[in-house]
């Protein structure tokens, strides 16, 4: 991921933003349960199953980790010491 300045100057048009279908959702999390990390050949199969691109399940992946490790931490520690 480039998070720079200069990714927004690129001629490629603003990406759309992915719209699970119930389907998808259940397959996500169903192997969310089993692995939530899982390596490139279980994305790409993910992927296939649910017919988004390997890049998107593994944003997803990504994403329900930071999610589960909010959840984890909210509860426990009211003010976090930084």
């Amino acid at each position: 991921g480039g998070d720079s300045e200069s990714y927004h100057s690129k001629s490629k048009a603003k990406r759309v933003r992915t719209t699970f279908t119930e389907e998808q959702l259940q397959v996500l999390q169903a192997n969310f349960q089993l692995d939530s990390n899982p390596d490139g050949q279980d994305l790409e199969r993910i992927a296939q199953i649910t017919g988004l691109s390997k890049r998107v399940t593994q944003v997803w992946f990504q994403n329900s980790r930071a999610r589960q490790k909010k959840h984890l931490n909210t509860g426990k520690m009211k003010s976090s010491p930084l």
